[in-house]
């Protein structure tokens, strides 16, 4: 009896490990995506800048 409980724990364990595992790529998936859009928000917002203020212009 002794040596079921063993490998049901390694088989919880294992399966709780891989539990981890995809959360943990989940966490970093949504993480390179919200860098993706903070950085694409940056170029828009560096394109707006350059484009209401031109250099052929005075700046005063």
């Amino acid at each position: 009896m002794p040596d079921s409980n063993i490998v049901t724990d390694s088989l919880d364990r294992g399966k709780v490990g891989i539990g981890t595992l995809i959360v943990f790529a989940v966490v970093v998936l949504v993480a390179v995506i919200a860098a993706g859009v903070i950085v694409y928000s940056a170029g828009l917002l560096e394109s707006q800048a350059t484009d209401v203020v031109s250099p052929d212009e005075p700046l005063f």
